[in-house]
């Protein structure tokens, strides 16, 4: 409810934003529950969209919001991918979160989405509101090495992350809807509004005129956003980041390498790392139909398929683990 204004609003936009302009121009105290505080992100887009000037709306001090928008300021945005991790049942399809670079403060922040974990509560009851029921889903925003930290090291994860083509203006305005939604907890599917949706749904905010979850029916799987980003240009470059499990895992192939008398060079005493063959961007599709023609004993038969997300014997191996 605190994200909504109208007691429609949820249902109903045209009454949603109808309430937000009448208080956004009959505010008359500085305080911190003003609209202009609570929802910057949508105050700045009314302002272009009605070409509303500063000294049309009451002036309020948002000392809170200010503060905040000022320790993010991103110069650029991330997009990460964290392989799969089958420990955990909201990161067995990989996890995806965004990074906000502040190139003024050397420091990365990350907007993270994951089902509500509940103290005390089964494994199996987690799952089933995770994945059918309904879960609550929380929104948090941390420093990137704490959070990497537990995939590189703890987890063992590879990790891809993506630069975005981002303007100055949409990395600012981002960083403004980061704020209104950061406590919020819209309800979480595994398979449909999950981590991967809500960041093509914050990229749509930016770019109405683009429908960036239109490639998605059911399942929106943060490997193939990747894709579905790369192929609309939003993605700019890609870098990969070994887990450490990756990295001692390659320098035990380079010495066994050795011990069969192969010829491998060594860099200031480490040797060559090359990345696993694992980024979502060149990946095969999650589900895959097949058809079929065969014979048998003489007799031809048909054969359709269809199989979703994890491989089979048959797989082009390139973009999963087996």
């Amino acid at each position: 409810d605190s994200f909504f204004i109208s007691p429609n609003g949820k249902n109903d936009p045209h009454a949603e934003m109808v309430a937000m302009l009448n208080q956004l121009f009959s505010e008359n105290s500085q305080t911190v529950n003003s609209v202009q505080c609570r929802f910057p992100a949508r105050t700045h887009w009314l302002k272009q969209l009605l070409s509303i000037k500063d000294s049309d709306l009451p002036v309020v001090d948002c000392p809170d919001t200010t503060a905040w928008l000022n320790q993010i300021n991103p110069d650029s945005a991330w997009l990460i991918f964290a392989e799969e991790y089958l420990e955990s049942p909201a990161s067995a399809f990989g996890h995806s979160f965004l990074r906000l670079d502040n190139a003024n403060t050397q420091k990365n922040y990350i907007l993270n989405y994951e089902p509500k974990v509940t103290e005390g509560e089964n494994f199996l009851k987690f799952t089933f509101k995770s994945t059918i029921a309904g879960n609550a889903g929380v929104f948090t925003v941390l420093p990137y090495e704490e959070k990497i930290k537990q995939y590189r090291d703890h987890d063992g994860r590879d990790i891809w992350r993506y630069q975005l083509d981002l303007s100055k203006d949409e990395l600012q305005q981002l960083a403004r809807q980061i704020w209104e939604i950061k406590a919020q907890h819209p309800t979480y599917y595994l398979a449909s509004d999950n981590c991967a949706s809500e960041i093509l749904l914050l990229l749509n905010a930016l770019r109405p005129d683009k429908n960036y979850l239109q490639d998605f029916n059911k399942i929106v799987a943060p490997a193939d956003i990747v894709r579905a980003l790369d192929r609309q240009g939003v993605i700019k470059t890609a870098v990969y980041e070994p887990s450490l499990k990756s990295e001692q895992q390659a320098q035990l192939n380079a010495r066994a390498a050795v011990k069969k008398g192969q010829t491998v060079s060594n860099v200031n005493g480490k040797f060559p790392f090359l990345p696993a063959d694992n980024n979502p961007q060149t990946a095969n599709p999650l589900s895959v139909a097949s058809v079929a023609i065969g014979q048998e004993n003489g007799n031809t038969f048909t054969q359709l398929g269809y199989r979703g997300v994890y491989h089979d014997d048959l797989d082009k191996r390139t973009g999963y683990p087996v």
